[in-house]
């Protein structure tokens, strides 16, 4: 992961965590006057308690992901763009989610020696929900997606190959492996219907001899569903 990519995931990280500090700490003040803060010590008074979510509901939806690695983190000389585009499902029950994603990569640009690259995951989803305001319109998730995942890489040698009829391919990589993804989603529901989130997560291959392609992924994601 080079510096631009941990700086966005960084930046995202600490705007979320500023955002659930200032909606913390507005739940804490009762009231304030011109010397101070005023305290009602009657029977009515009651300390505000900062909001927690209390949402229960399914989801299912699309996610749009770009990762920070692509063909050249196999052999130097493949190329592209991989953009991973999945599904996701999730239920809720006062703040904990259980689910599963999958997804596979959609190469653009890849470059002349670049015949074929694929890669693609599924796993199951388990997190927790934050809500970050009193209306719950905005949400922190924090989850960890365990599963597993497959890659294969294909490059072109006509420089190996005897007559132009035909291009000799060769396969760089072919393997399946373990995966963990933690990952964190800033989500907004302009309804109880919809979600919208803007995603940071980190793909970390376990086994397999895949472990080099480690990768930063930022992502969109559109959930529909019901909440209660």
């Amino acid at each position: 992961m080079n510096r631009t990519h941990l700086a966005l995931l960084v930046t995202l990280l600490f705007s979320a965590l500023h955002v659930g500090l200032r909606a913390q700490s507005s739940g804490d003040s009762v009231g304030s006057g011109r010397f101070g803060y005023l305290r009602q010590d009657g029977p009515s008074a009651s300390p505000r308690v900062p909001p927690r979510t209390s949402r229960a509901g399914a989801y299912i939806g699309l996610t749009v992901d770009y990762m920070s690695l692509g063909p050249s983190a196999v052999a130097p000389d493949l190329g592209g763009t991989p953009v991973l585009i999945g599904e996701e499902g999730l239920l809720l029950l006062n703040g904990l989610m259980v689910g599963g994603a999958g997804g596979s990569a959609h190469l653009y640009n890849a470059n002349p020696a670049t015949y074929q690259f694929t890669y693609s995951y599924a796993g199951v989803l388990l997190g927790y929900e934050f809500s970050l305001s009193e209306g719950r319109n905005f949400y922190l998730q924090s989850s960890v997606l365990v599963g597993g995942g497959g890659l294969t890489a294909i490059r072109r040698r006509p420089e190996l190959s005897v007559t132009a009829a035909g291009t000799i391919l060769e396969e760089v990589r072919n393997q399946n492996y373990f995966l963990l993804r933690p990952q964190v989603v800033m989500a907004y529901m302009p309804s109880p219907i919809a979600s919208l989130g803007v995603s940071a997560g980190y793909v970390v291959p376990v086994g397999g001899g895949s472990t080099d392609f480690k990768s930063l992924t930022i992502g969109l994601r559109l959930m529909l569903g019901f909440s209660l």
